[in-house]
Order: C-alpha cells, then sequence, then structure tokens
C-alpha cells in the first residue's frame, strides 16, 4: 500500500493503520458494505479493524484536529440540535458554539478519500488537496441541506457517504451526518441543481441548499411573542485557504 495523499507532498514515516471512518464516530461493532471483503452482503466488524494501511504517519497525524472537530460537530447535534436525544455521557456541550467549518469540510474530503482507497478506486485529486489544506485546482463547493422551520430528527448511527459521477466528470458526494446531509460537488449548482439531487436521490427543495453554510440557531417555543435563542451554531471558513496555499 502506499500514502494516498502523496501528490501533496511531505510523506514521511512508515504507512500506519488509519480508520476508514474516524474511530471516535464509530460504535463498539458496526455492519460495513461496500468495499472489496464485503461488496454484495454486510459484514459485521469491530471498530478498531475497520482500518486500512493506506496513509504515512505524516499525513495520518496531520489530520487529527480534523477528526477532532467533526467529533465535536456530532456532540453539539447529538445534544443541543435535536430534539427529544438525551445527552450521553457527563461532557456537557455549550449551546452557543463555533466550530471550524473549513476543518469539517477537510474531514468530508478525508473521509471520501479513505472510503476510495480502501476500495481500491481513484482518487480525485482535489478533494486530497483540500483535505491537506492545499489549493484544489477545481474549487469544491460545500452544500448541505438547512431547512428553514424545520424540527430534525436524529440519526444515531455513523454517518453515511455516496459518490457519484456524472458524464462529464462531475463528482457529488453525499453525506448523511447524523441527520444533517451535506454535499460536496466539485462544480457550482446552478439552474441544473433539481437534475442533480435527482440523480444523487435526494427529495428537498432546491432552495435549501446552502453553500458554506455559515450560522444554524433554533428558538425557545415559549414565550410565544419574541422568543429567546435556544442555540446558535457558527461554522468559521475564515481560514479556508491563505495566499501560500
Amino acid at each position: 500500500m502506499e500514502c494516498w495523499a502523496k501528490t501533496v507532498g511531505g510523506c514521511d514515516g512508515p504507512i500506519t493503520r488509519e480508520h476508514i471512518l474516524s474511530r471516535a464516530l464509530l460504535p463498539k461493532h458496526i455492519l460495513i458494505q461496500g468495499l472489496s471483503w464485503c461488496a454484495e452482503e454486510a459484514r459485521p466488524i469491530g471498530r478498531d479493524n475497520f482500518t486500512s494501511k493506506n496513509l504515512c504517519r505524516a499525513h495520518n497525524n496531520e489530520l487529527s484536529p480534523v477528526d477532532a472537530e467533526a467529533v465535536r460537530l456530532r456532540d453539539y447535534l447529538l445534544k443541543v440540535v435535536f430534539r427529544g436525544v438525551k445527552a450521553t455521557g457527563q461532557r456537557s456541550v455549550n449551546p452557543f458554539l463555533t466550530l471550524s467549518g473549513t476543518l469539517f469540510a477537510r474531514w468530508l474530503c478525508k473521509t471520501h478519500c479513505n472510503f476510495q482507497a480502501s476500495a481500491r478506486k481513484d482518487l480525485n485529486t482535489d478533494f486530497v488537496r483540500y483535505a491537506f489544506m492545499r489549493r484544489p485546482e477545481v474549487e469544491l463547493q460545500f452544500y448541505s441541506i438547512v431547512h428553514v422551520g424545520r424540527i430534525y430528527r436524529h440519526r444515531r448511527h455513523p454517518p453515511s457517504m455516496k459518490d457519484f459521477w456524472s458524464e462529464d466528470g462531475r463528482k457529488i458526494v453525499v453525506t448523511n451526518f447524523y441527520g444533517w446531509t451535506w454535499i460536496v460537488t466539485n462544480f457550482l449548482l446552478s439552474d441544473d441543481r433539481r437534475l442533480v439531487l435527482n440523480e444523487a436521490g435526494i427529495d428537498v427543495p432546491t432552495d435549501h441548499l446552502m453553500n458554506r453554510v455559515r450560522t444554524i440557531s433554533s428558538e425557545r417555543k415559549k414565550p410565544r411573542f419574541n422568543p429567546p435563542l435556544r442555540a446558535k451554531l457558527e461554522l468559521d471558513w475564515t481560514e479556508e485557504f491563505d495566499d501560500n496555499t
């Protein structure tokens, strides 16, 4: 095996085992389908075995903050955003929080690359570059589905990820992150966004798609008039790129 991030340079150390999906997001036992050894039917596996030797030590270590930010977003969604979900564990979550949209976008890209490399599929170099905060040759778009006024329902199992290619080379990666759907593309969704969503099997009004969403908030229903904010999450994208990337 070789490091799937070799195209960005900086490889160092031996090829190490990397969790295909961040270990902290996995339950003790999971069902896996779609990789070379479980293409036809789902197979049970322990989370410590859901790994692949596809990153060198230096690049593996570089992605630690990316995994940590995905865990922080998971905790916020399950403990603050979704109604009727009891907080688990002893750690509380600040309902007014700022997280890095850039780090989470990098997590989306690196997780997609992990799945592709583990399935012995070709990697899109723009996804590889963004995962390590190198400017892609083709700009990536990070759309999330936000229904204004909707009460979201949680999804406790680990994130699922699917990818689609169109005939003209456009790429679509759809991730359900604990009930919050994200769509990464290498093109701008414009007049044909309805066709793109249909191709990906997503049935939502197109005006609910937001690129690089910056704020989501929820309100208390009582008192009825001018209800105070119950929670507010801000995603910071200011560190997405600098002049040296």
